[in-house]
C-alpha cells in the first residue's frame, strides 16, 4: 500500500498546499485549533477542487474517535479516485481502514491537533500520476477537540 508516509517542511509543497497551510495559519491565530465555521471553502475557489472535509466520527463528544467520514470531496479528487468518496466513511474504502497509512496520518492529526504533510504512492486509475501531496488541517467546531479535518491534496 506505498511508501511510509513521510513529512515535509512547508517550503517542500505544491504551492497550492502552502496556500492552504498558510490560510489556516490565518484561520487560527491564537487560538489552539481553528474554528470550522471560521472556515468558509469561498474564501479559497481555487482550493476547492482540491479539498477533502473529513469529519471526526465519535459516539459522544468525549468519547475517542471511531472513524473518519467525508463530507466534502472536490472535483480534482474525485475525478482521480477509483469511487466516490462523499458521505463514506474511511474505513469503508478499500486498502484506507485502521492501520493504513493513511487512517494512520488521519489518527495523528486528530489526535494532536497539528497539521501533517505527507507524500504518498498514487494508487488509482489515473494513468501518469505517481503521488499525491496532501497536508492535513485540524478544525473545532468549540475550540477543545479535533471534529474536523481539511485535506488538500496535489497529485503529481
Amino acid at each position: 500500500m506505498g511508501d511510509t508516509p513521510k513529512t515535509y517542511d512547508p517550503g517542500d509543497l505544491p504551492d497550492r498546499l502552502r496556500q492552504a497551510l498558510e490560510h489556516w495559519k490565518r484561520l487560527k491565530g491564537a487560538r489552539a485549533l481553528p474554528l470550522r465555521s471560521a472556515f468558509d471553502p469561498l474564501d479559497v475557489p481555487s482550493l476547492l477542487p482540491h479539498l477533502l472535509m473529513v469529519e471526526v466520527v465519535r459516539d459522544g463528544q468525549d468519547q475517542p474517535f471511531k472513524d473518519f467520514r467525508f463530507r466534502l470531496v472536490g472535483t480534482y479528487i474525485d475525478d482521480r479516485v477509483k469511487d466516490s468518496y462523499t458521505g463514506k466513511r474511511l474505513s469503508e474504502i478499500e486498502g484506507k481502514g485502521p492501520g493504513s497509512e493513511v487512517w494512520n496520518a488521519y489518527s495523528e492529526v486528530e489526535a494532536s491537533g497539528t497539521p501533517k504533510l505527507l507524500s504518498l504512492n498514487y494508487i488509482g486509475p489515473m494513468d501518469g500520476i505517481k503521488k499525491s501531496w496532501e497536508i492535513f488541517l485540524p478544525f473545532s467546531i468549540q475550540g477543545e477537540c479535533v471534529d474536523f479535518i481539511l485535506v488538500l491534496i496535489e497529485f503529481d
